[in-house]
């Protein structure tokens, strides 16, 4: 079942730059024009951390056009130190051959004509710790009595939409430290790397057309819920599923799980609701729903390091991979395990980390449990040289500074739930965002000419 928009304004299907009306039931002739932008200045000059210790933020696309990764061979030692970068993983990167990087999607054209736009640097954004205690303000509740729900459903609905309220404008004009102070852990890894790439298409706030709360009864902290946000993204509608944590009640609701799926992929039914008791709170999920799901990331990791290593999709008959599932196991398949370019090789690994937490949540129509499925991939330089980039970051783009570097490392974050069915016969369902994100570290040194 697909979620229909309720009447109102929304980007154009036909790719103007207008906005077209929505009846409710087909789109209009009744165009109008976009909200003004808002002025982008740039913020002032950063001094550079000390050392060659560096932090940026990725502004590679997802699949960007065809570069070429540089390599120096033997001569002269550089000196050795660490980079560590917060960026999206680019699946071209994972299919490079000797003669460059290549294209993996349909998406590619509009997504390469992004890419070489100049992008704007992010608007001045009011301090992470403003934000914060705006949304800690919210989210404030009266002196409880030992026992009491340390949150209600009432107040996962308010934490919801003050969420959304600054998410999407900051999505929008790509306001990083706005969305460091709204999100945490594996959320924060995944979005702000592909906010800052640009591999987030969100051109426009997205509406906030409906929404259903999971909220468990819990009396003490760290807290947990998740919000099932139905929205329209272009040209389909889209369920934003956000897992918010609250470690004490001195500290802010943080989103620190962030997946979601496209109703039409056939993944989960839409709205979905959950199982709540008499005072609206979710019922515990049922123990063989639970067992069935906690071995679903491991299983997700190990079917794509099978598909990668056969280069073909490895069997899954317990697992429904419709849409998303599929087009993530085809990019998989078209990869090589430890390819070797003239000047590099490339390994990768697909694990679960044992650390990430596992959040389960009791819905009528199947249970859903979500865990992060880790990659990593590393880059090593062939013959004894070094990957080089080059002052203008066109071998290994913006997120890299110049310099030579010894082992290049990926560490790409999936944000994925899994829609468990009540019937164990029935496989279960893959919810997986269409990107990744996390942290890019580079080791400084390697021999150049």
């Amino acid at each position: 079942m697909t979620i229909v928009p309720v009447p109102g304004f929304y980007p154009d299907p036909a790719g103007s730059t207008s906005l077209r009306w929505w009846d409710g039931e087909r789109w209009t002739t009744q165009l109008s024009a976009p909200a003004a932008p808002v002025e982008v200045v740039p913020p002032p000059p950063v001094s550079p951390p000390p050392a060659r210790v560096v932090t940026a933020y990725s502004t590679l696309d997802l699949y960007p056009q065809t570069r070429r990764v540089g390599h120096a061979r033997a001569g002269s030692s550089a000196s050795a130190g660490r980079v560590v970068l917060i960026g999206v993983l680019s699946l071209a990167l994972l299919v490079a051959g000797a003669a460059g990087w290549h294209s993996l999607s349909s998406r590619s054209s509009a997504a390469a004509a992004i890419a070489d736009a100049p992008a704007a640097d992010p608007a001045p954004v009011p301090d992470p710790p403003v934000v914060a205690d705006s949304l800690r303000a919210l989210v404030s509740t009266p002196e409880q009595k030992t026992g009491d729900p340390v949150v209600t459903p009432a107040l996962a609905k308010q934490v919801a939409v003050a969420y959304w309220s600054m998410h999407e404008p900051a999505v929008v004009s790509r306001d990083l430290q706005v969305l460091a102070a709204l999100d945490t852990g594996t959320a924060a890894a995944f979005e702000i790397g592909s906010v800052a790439c640009g591999c987030r298409h969100i051109r426009v706030s997205r509406p906030l057309l409906g929404h259903t709360e999971f909220v468990p009864r819990q009396t003490t902290y760290p807290a947990h819920f998740m919000a099932a946000i139905q929205t329209y993204d272009p040209p389909l509608a889209y369920v934003e599923l956000l897992v918010f944590t609250k470690t004490s009640a001195g500290q802010p609701w943080l989103v620190e799980l962030d997946s979601g799926y496209e109703p039409g992929d056939g993944q989960l039914p839409s709205p979905i609701k959950p199982v709540v008791d008499k005072d609206g709170f979710m019922a515990p999920l049922p123990a063989a729903a639970s067992r069935r799901g906690a071995g679903q990331a491991r299983a997700v990791a190990a079917l794509w390091q099978s598909t990668l290593e056969r280069r073909r999709v490895a069997a899954h008959p317990g697992l429904n991979t419709l849409g998303q599932g599929d087009r993530r196991l085809a990019q998989i398949s078209s990869l090589t395990q430890d390819f070797r370019s003239p000047t590099w090789r490339r390994h990768i690994e697909f694990a679960v980390n044992p650390s990430d937490p596992r959040f389960e949540f009791n819905a009528v129509e199947s249970a859903l449990v979500c865990q992060p499925v880790r990659e990593e991939v590393t880059l090593t330089p062939v013959s004894g040289g070094a990957l080089v980039q080059d002052k203008a970051g066109k071998n290994f783009g913006p997120m890299l500074p110049p310099g030579t570097y010894s082992s290049a490392v990926n560490h790409v974050v999936w944000e994925t739930c899994f829609a468990v069915p009540r019937d164990a016969h029935v496989p279960v369902g893959l919810v997986n965002q269409t990107d990744g994100g996390g942290t890019y570290t580079a080791q400084a040194g390697g021999r150049s000419a």
